[in-house]
């Protein structure tokens, strides 16, 4: 079973959980004050991945062409392709997945 000490614990959070109000939490949109900076960081952050996306897709349609100038079927650049626009499609959707869970 749980033993003294298992059992004391359960007992000390049990007691924790139930004592305090269900309205003592509260969580709203409201931004703290003070993270301008946070909020410049993140827009930096998406600005530097759709970069980094499009590079991507650049880099992925020039391997396309030397693979086609080579007689390759081009197989490992069109999973190159698919993976540079899914990471797209997860950039473009994190804020606003974000916010609707929020």
């Amino acid at each position: 079973m749980l033993g003294s000490t298992g059992a004391t614990l359960v007992f000390a959070l049990a007691t924790l959980v139930l004592a305090r109000p269900a309205s003592a939490i509260s969580v709203n949109n409201t931004r703290p004050p003070g993270t301008d900076n946070f909020q410049t960081i993140l827009n930096w952050a998406g600005w530097g991945g759709t970069v980094a996306g499009v590079v991507g897709l650049i880099v992925v349609g020039i391997k396309f062409m030397l693979a086609h100038k080579r007689g390759d079927d081009g197989g490992e650049q069109m999973a190159a392709f698919g993976k540079v626009c899914a990471g797209l499609v997860v950039l473009a959707a994190a804020g606003p997945i974000v916010t609707s869970l929020s």
